[in-house]
């Protein structure tokens, strides 16, 4: 066999083998997007759009269909603001990392602005973003903290520090370093808050509805001491009532 023709012989196998590649990746791609992508897509939606509903629903006071609702969902439709925002809305739904209660959050504050006319505040858009970054888990999670007592102002043992940050915020908790979890000792260690309280609080400090703030003990015996704390405004407390008004609305509809 002379050089050209087994050149030409391994670029054809090249080319068959190419190919057979490009059949197994299209194959994957269309087993991936229905069953996958299209899937979890469409159960996104599902989940924003029936909150929606129920929402704007409440909000008008309608129980069945009549002219009342139908006019309302002209508006909603035909509207150059109203048709946007659910768009926005809607392309919210598309990035959550939650599959049901993140889009059941989104669809339900849609429908209150909406229902109010006017653009998303800054406290929205907060609300937004949460529920955009946390998943199903750490919505679960979140509530049990943040109906814990202690984790509620005024609940902890010892009392916190006196700071005017403390005194102003809604919501203030202690957190301990697991470092220092069951020993005598409490000295200054750094908390993580992924690990020292939950996914959802490093998640939700990311979008500024918590905060970590650190202060002085300025105990005598204990001056170089530091109490670390989690602190948040009226936001956490908007997010805890649609996060379980969600999570009750999940709990309670029929199974599939």
């Amino acid at each position: 066999m002379d050089l050209v023709t087994a050149a030409l012989l391994t670029k054809t196998g090249h080319k068959i083998a190419d190919k057979a590649v490009d059949a197994v990746v299209d194959l994957i791609k269309s087993k991936i997007k229905g069953a996958v992508l299209e899937r979890w897509s469409a159960h996104r939606a599902e989940r924003f759009l029936k909150a929606f509903a129920d929402e704007v629903m409440r909000e008008g006071d309608v129980r069945t269909q009549s002219a009342s609702l139908n006019d309302m969902l002209r508006k909603i439709s035909d509207g150059e603001e109203e048709s946007a925002a659910i768009f926005d809305a809607y392309r919210r739904v598309a990035l959550c990392a939650s599959r049901d209660i993140g889009p059941m959050i989104i669809g339900i504050r849609a429908a209150v602005l909406l229902k109010k006319g006017g653009e998303a505040s800054a406290s929205d858009e907060q609300l937004f973003m949460a529920a955009e970054s946390l998943n199903d888990r750490d919505f679960r999670d979140f509530v049990r903290w943040a109906e814990d007592p202690k984790n509620r102002k005024g609940g902890s043992r010892p009392p916190l520090p006196e700071h005017p940050l403390i005194a102003a915020a809604t919501v203030a908790a202690r957190v301990d370093s697991a470092a220092t979890r069951g020993v005598f000792s409490k000295a200054d260690v750094a908390i993580n808050l992924y690990s020292d309280v939950g996914p959802f609080a490093l998640k939700l400090a990311q979008v500024g509805l918590l905060t970590q703030l650190s202060v002085s003990r300025g105990e005598p015996r204990h001056l170089s001491g530091v109490d670390h704390c989690l602190i948040g405004g009226a936001g956490v407390l908007s997010l805890l009532a649609l996060a379980k008004r969600a999570i009750d609305a999940k709990d309670s509809a029929p199974s599939h």
